[in-house]
């Protein structure tokens, strides 16, 4: 008889329908056996199918029970994802108000700021008004008298007498 032809991780793992990681993990863990020899890449693992058939079987012994019918589930799942609705809109509603209470704190604030830039901003106006008639004043005070140094003569300019 011929002997059967060894596996590679990748093989094993699509025969058994898992990663490649878990058919790692399992022959580290001893529950797959596996024999380590050269390979095109190196040592690696080949894995007779005799060992894969038997984890298959090992796998399919595990009874599952269910002891909660399908409807059963399902209006549990009903009920949990109801309570979780309500919990979540109670936690909204919360939050929701808290909220509103930082904004009005926040807007009585900025009305306060904005009420404060106002007497700023008429302070900063008088300010240039009062500046802006000095300024004409001085103006017209150099004004005449430049007007009265033209009527002098020539040479009582020139001599400032």
């Amino acid at each position: 008889m011929q002997a059967p032809k060894l596996l590679t991780i990748p093989e094993a793992a699509e025969r058994l329908s898992v990663s490649d990681a878990t058919v790692r993990r399992r022959i580290k863990d001893g529950s797959l056996k596996a024999t380590k020899m050269p390979g095109p890449f190196g040592e690696q693992f080949f894995i007779d199918p005799e060992e894969i058939n038997v984890a298959v079987e090992m796998v399919n012994v595990v009874p599952v029970r269910h002891e909660v019918g399908l409807t059963e589930l399902e209006q549990f799942i009903t009920q949990s994802v109801s309570r979780s609705l309500e919990e979540l809109h109670t936690d909204i509603v919360g939050i929701g108000s808290a909220v509103g209470e930082a904004l009005q704190k926040q807007n009585e604030a900025l009305k306060k700021e904005i009420a404060a830039l106002h007497d700023s901003i008429n302070a900063i106006e008088a300010r240039q008004k009062e500046r802006e008639s000095t300024h004409f004043d001085l103006v017209d005070e150099r004004l005449k008298e430049l007007s009265a140094e033209s009527k002098k003569g020539f040479w009582a300019r020139l001599f400032k007498k």
